[in-house]
C-alpha cells in the first residue's frame, strides 16, 4: 500500500486553512502514523523498505534537520545559508546526514559537538518507532570532519581495530550506556542547574550525551554480545516541565522517576 494514499492527499487538501508551519507538521504526523500501522517499521530493518517509502523518509529526516540547523545560532567560521541532505543507509542502518562545507566552523570543538548533539537527537526522535537505526553519521560536502581539521583526527581512528571474536558461550544482553550529569533541582539554590559550571563556554553536562551515542554505535557494530542499548538519560526534545529544560539535557534520575514509580 502506497504510503500516501488518495485519502492522504484529500486530508492534506483539508489542512489548507492551516498555518503553513501546522500544515506541515500534521502531514509529518500523518505520514508517521500511515508507516507504523502499514509496516510496523519499529520492529523492521531499513534493508526491508521500498525505495519509495526510503526517499519518503528521508525527505522527513532532511525537513527535520534542515528545520534544525535554520534556528541554530552560528558560532565563529560557519556561514549563514546552509544546505541539508539527510539519507537512511539501507545496509548499515545509519541516518547520513550531510550539511554543506559552509556548515564547517573555524575551530572544532565543543560548541560545534553540541550544534551536531541537536541535529542527532532531531533525526533519532522522528525515527523512534518508525524504523531501527544504528546511529547517525555526519558529511560535510560529503567529507568527514577530519578532512577540514585532520590535526583533530584521534589515533584510534587512523587504524581499524579487529572485531573482537564472540564466543558461543557468549549470550547477547542489555548493556546499560549512561551520559552522566544533566541538570537537577538544587535544594539550597532553589533552581534547576548543571552539575558541571560552563567551561570555554561548554558545559561537560550537554556534551556526554553525544559521547554515549557514538560509544552505543561502536557497541553494537563490534560486539555479537549486545543484544540491546538502555540509556538512563532520556534523549527526548520534549519540554520537562519542571526543569523548563528539553529532557536530553536532565539527569537520569528524573528520567528513571519518570518510567518507574
Amino acid at each position: 500500500m502506497d504510503i500516501l494514499s488518495n485519502s492522504v492527499r484529500n486530508r492534506h487538501k483539508a489542512w489548507s486553512f492551516c498555518m503553513p508551519r501546522l500544515c506541515r507538521v500534521s502531514l509529518v504526523i500523518m505520514l508517521v502514523l500511515q508507516v507504523m500501522s502499514a509496516h510496523a517499521y519499529a520492529q523492521s530493518a531499513p534493508a526491508s523498505l521500498t525505495k519509495g517509502e526510503r526517499n519518503r523518509i528521508d525527505t522527513m529526516l532532511t525537513d527535520e534537520v534542515q528545520r534544525i540547523v535554520n534556528a541554530q545560532k552560528r558560532i565563529d567560521g560557519q556561514g549563514k545559508h546552509v544546505t541539508v541532505s539527510v539519507r537512511l543507509d539501507p545496509h548499515t542502518a545509519m541516518v547520513v546526514i550531510d550539511l554543506s562545507k559552509t556548515y564547517v566552523p573555524r575551530f572544532y570543538g565543543g560548541e560545534m559537538e553540541y550544534l551536531l548533539r541537536e541535529l542527532q537527537v532531531g533525526a533519532s526522535d522522528l525515527m523512534l518507532d518508525i524504523i531501527r537505526i544504528q546511529g547517525v553519521e555526519f558529511r560535510y560536502d560529503g567529507k568527514d570532519i577530519y578532512h577540514y581539521f585532520p590535526e583533530e583526527r584521534p589515533e584510534r581512528y587512523l587504524t581499524t581495530p579487529p572485531i573482537k571474536e564472540v564466543t558461543a558461550s557468549t549470550s547477547a544482553g542489555t548493556v546499560v550506556v549512561a551520559a552522566g550529569h544533566g541538570i537537577y533541582y538544587h535544594h539550597g539554590y532553589r533552581d534547576w542547574r548543571a552539575q558541571r559550571d560552563p567551561y570555554n563556554g561548554i558545559t561537560e553536562d550537554f556534551i556526554t550525551p553525544g559521547y554515549a551515542d557514538e560509544l552505543k554505535t561502536w557497541l553494537v557494530a563490534r560486539s555479537e554480545a549486545v543484544d540491546a542499548i538502555a540509556f538512563p538519560r532520556s534523549r527526548g526534545t520534549t519540554m520537562h516541565a519542571p526543569s523548563g529544560q528539553p529532557w536530553w539535557k536532565v539527569a537520569a534520575r528524573y528520567y528513571l522517576q519518570a518510567l518507574y514509580p
